[in-house]
């Protein structure tokens, strides 16, 4: 794309780039087995959005609230759970330098809209400059909600938790690599979850007038490649322009949204599947460490960006590039758009040793 007036607009996932914060799963924790639950919800939404549909990455937060409610979660504990959100490293010093050089900045985040009550302020972020997942448990519960909803969730989860071993097993293996596909399709234990939610979300909850992916908007991919577009509108730029920074899943639908139009989409201390469409791949315990990188776009575009990242202002060890930045723990910076798919899972390796030092609470599975 062509470098001359390449504006300094920043969109950015929230969770992992800015904050660390899982807040459905750590307000899940309230429950007996929520985080369990969760995990085993996330999963079986991961499987759907990979394979046949209709659901989309993120649509876990859909399917959740009404064990939430089933549990007896408000809205007020999600603000109160809000409330222990960490700060990313580094992510004070990477604003304030990015406000320092007149950049723009949209969040586009899949957590509950309570997150950003709290977080946003403290970031300086106005809240309307953050697209989230509006969600108001007190409105669901007023208008869905009843015995015979409560009764259907709990009979869910009581089934699942009978298989609760086995389901730990395929979570395990899911992390130390294995296909979600093989793992729905091959483990008994892992079809009847799927048995078990399908007839819980798309039979017995729309028969009582509930359909999760419709009457909860969470900030999916979908809707956050909308978000872009109507922010994008707002501010008068071209989608080819951005960049957008993200670490996971629910990004990869704007990754490839941005890159297939010549945009910079960057996959921060991210997972494989945040990494799969990205351009570059920033591994760092700074956040600030990706201020060169933005500034290099605005200059030069991707050809100055691939440049940057192969030149002096990184040095090579091996087949790695290691960033010449005075830090305690050096910043790896990869351009993986010609990656290959075994290059991808290397990278993915270094991003998860990142994050797992960096991140003070264990990661949750998707």
């Amino acid at each position: 794309m062509s470098t001359n007036n390449i504006p300094k607009v920043l969109f950015t996932d929230g969770e992992g780039p800015l904050i660390f914060k899982d807040l459905a799963r750590d307000v899940s924790a309230r429950f007996n087995e929520g985080q369990f639950l969760f995990d085993t919800i996330s999963l079986y939404n991961a499987f759907l959005a990979e394979s046949r549909g209709p659901n989309q990455h993120g649509d876990t937060l859909a399917l959740l609230v009404l064990h939430l409610l089933a549990h007896g979660i408000s809205d007020e504990d999600l603000r109160d759970e809000a409330r222990s959100t960490i700060l990313a490293t580094g992510v004070q010093s990477y604003l304030r330098l990015l406000r320092e050089n007149d950049w723009q900045i949209r969040v586009f985040s899949t957590a509950y809209r309570h997150t950003w009550e709290v977080s946003g302020p403290i970031l300086g972020i106005n809240l309307d400059h953050i697209a989230a997942s509006d969600v108001s448990l007190e409105g669901l519960k007023s208008k869905f909600w009843g015995a015979m909803f409560q009764e259907a969730i709990f009979c869910a989860e009581e089934t699942i938790l009978l298989r609760k071993a086995e389901i730990l097993a395929a979570q395990k293996a899911f992390r130390d690599g294995a296909s979600i596909e093989d793992l729905f399709c091959e483990l008994e234990a892992m079809r009847q979850v799927c048995a078990t939610l399908d007839h819980l979300y798309l039979k017995t909850l729309p028969d009582l007038g509930f359909e999760p992916l419709n009457d909860v908007p969470v900030m999916n991919g979908a809707r956050k490649v909308e978000s872009a577009i109507t922010f994008c509108r707002q501010m008068g730029v071209e989608p080819h322009s951005l960049v957008y920074v993200g670490d996971s899943i629910t990004d990869d639908r704007i990754n490839v949204f941005i890159r297939d139009l010549g945009g910079l989409p960057i996959a921060v201390n991210s997972d494989h599947y945040g990494l799969r469409n990205a351009v570059v791949a920033v591994a760092t315990e700074d956040m600030s460490a990706l201020v060169p990188i933005l500034e290099t776009w605005t200059e030069g575009g991707l050809r100055g960006v691939r440049a940057f990242i192969e030149s002096g202002h990184s040095h090579s060890v091996g087949k790695e590039r290691m960033s010449s930045l005075e830090q305690e723990v050096p910043t790896r910076y990869d351009f993986v758009a010609l990656a290959s798919e075994q290059e991808i899972l290397r990278i993915a390796q270094v991003h998860k040793e990142t994050r797992s030092r960096i991140r003070r609470t264990p990661p949750p599975i998707l």
